[in-house]
């Protein structure tokens, strides 16, 4: 098993065991955005097709709270990266969703911050 591989099954593990507060619950999605975004920049799509997979049964499976989370801190770190190695066709359908309203209210803020200037 390559490191990589090995590091997503750990990151699996965590993200399944993640229980407690909303500070753990976000270090640990923090860490699988990150190890998401370092395969999409090395070029590993293979990898970052299975960490999008491990997303969206994390993020289904999640209750309303857990999702909020999860989808806000999740996109914020890798909304960029995805548009720029234009890895889009690897989202599953749930995850591309979340993406399009995770970019709409992104659009929707930063024009209305636009429009207090």
């Amino acid at each position: 098993m390559t490191s990589d591989y090995k590091q997503l099954w750990n990151l699996k593990v965590e993200l399944t065991q993640v229980h407690s507060n909303d500070s753990e619950k976000l270090n640990v999605i923090k860490q699988f955005a990150d190890f998401t975004k370092l395969m999409l920049i090395k070029g590993k799509l293979d990898i970052a097709q299975r960490c999008f997979k491990l997303a969206e049964t994390t993020f289904v499976k999640g209750d309303k709270h857990f999702k909020e989370i999860f989808s806000n801190t999740f996109f914020y770190c890798l909304s960029l990266t995805i548009a720029y190695s234009h890895s889009e066709h690897i989202l599953p359908g749930v995850l591309k969703n979340e993406l399009y309203n995770f970019e709409s209210s992104s659009a929707i803020l930063r024009k209305s911050n636009l429009d207090e200037l």
